[in-house]
């Protein structure tokens, strides 16, 4: 039986006791090994992969969009730091806005001029980040690999 005294919070508002003397302290220090910061000459310099996830419905004003997509056009063009921009976008966003106007034309003279666009299903935004990071992941492998 352990002493009330003891006892370590462990959920909810109750007290915490740190102070156990049944734990030992270590007295072995442990030190990392100095890392170099340089990059090998054979190593290739990654690039950051800017991944959107568009929304699931479809805003009235695109004063946002155009803001969050004048920053994607900006990611684009600096090709030396970036990989092309992917925009997820989900089919069930695409099929519900399908006869407007506003947004076919958004996505074809905005989001498809600056960046890659991956249809997919998906049942919420973790599984839109998913693919997106997934494809990122594969389009880095890719050219790393030469392919």
């Amino acid at each position: 039986m352990v002493h009330p005294r003891f006892l370590c919070k462990k959920l909810g508002n109750g007290p915490s006791f740190v102070t156990d003397p049944r734990m030992k302290k270590s007295t072995t220090v442990k030190t990392r090994p100095v890392v170099s910061r340089k990059k090998s000459s054979s190593a290739s310099s990654g690039k950051i992969h800017p991944v959107i996830i568009y929304p699931f419905r479809q805003p009235n004003d695109l004063f946002d969009l155009n803001h969050l997509y004048q920053l994607v056009a900006r990611l684009d063009a600096d090709t030396g730091n970036y990989a092309r921009p992917i925009t997820v976008l989900d089919r069930k966003t695409h099929y519900a806005n399908s006869r407007n106007k506003r947004f076919l034309e958004f996505r074809k003279k905005v989001v498809s001029r600056y960046s890659d666009v991956l249809d997919v299903w998906c049942v919420d935004t973790c599984q839109m980040w998913y693919a997106g990071l997934g494809e990122a992941f594969e389009k880095g492998l890719s050219s790393t690999l030469g392919s």
